[in-house]
């Protein structure tokens, strides 16, 4: 019904050749587009700034500085320490359960190597929530202090929508679930007479 292409060795290769070339000319032309739109692509000083900051929204900091916080003061810096902690701890685990029974996959990018390595699930934002519980917590101690979170929460939440480790569904998510354990984690304080 169809006729029989016959090709020899030769044109096959040559077939092949040139695929590659097509293959390999348009992945360069993607990679230029990007190159001009893309913040990962071409780290500036925004770039830079927004990937230091976020750092210091890690729990690998914080959870380290609140147990210090915690083992070294008295009164009511250590009972405050404590509440952020159990805070901090019920966000984590809430994010986590979310993350791992959702299983939804990161942006594309390359800011946050080692967030994509070792936590490729974007949903929630882990440090978004983690950043709002503080701020709701300290509402209850320091407007000021509040004050001045709120800002850094802002600038956490900002960092992982512009490095591409989040969209905003993944970040709007965090806040919610961080001001609800917040304001949970003083409740829950308050209830036992943790404060």
């Amino acid at each position: 019904k169809y006729p029989e292409i016959a090709m020899d060795v030769d044109t096959v290769q040559h077939l092949s050749v040139v695929r590659e070339r097509l293959a390999k000319k348009n992945q360069g032309e993607n990679k230029s587009k990007c190159n001009s739109v893309d913040i990962n692509e071409k780290p500036g000083l925004v770039f830079r700034f927004l990937n230091t900051f976020q750092h210091t929204g890690d729990s690998i900091l914080l959870f380290p500085l609140v147990l210090l916080l915690f083992f070294f003061s008295e009164g009511q810096i250590r009972e405050r320490a404590g509440v952020f902690f159990a805070g901090m701890l019920l966000t984590g685990l809430v994010v986590m359960g979310l993350k791992y029974t959702v299983r939804k996959k990161r942006p594309e990018g390359n800011a946050g190597i080692m967030y994509r390595k070792y936590d490729p699930f974007s949903f929630p934002s882990g440090h978004t929530a983690r950043a709002w519980t503080i701020v709701v917590i300290a509402l209850f101690f320091n407007w000021f202090f509040a004050t001045v979170l709120t800002i850094w929460a802002l600038l956490i939440t900002f960092s992982r929508l512009k490095l591409k480790l989040h969209d905003v569904t993944d970040v709007s998510a965090g806040i919610i679930i961080g001001i609800i354990t917040g304001f949970f984690t003083i409740w829950l304080s308050v209830k036992f007479e943790f404060l």
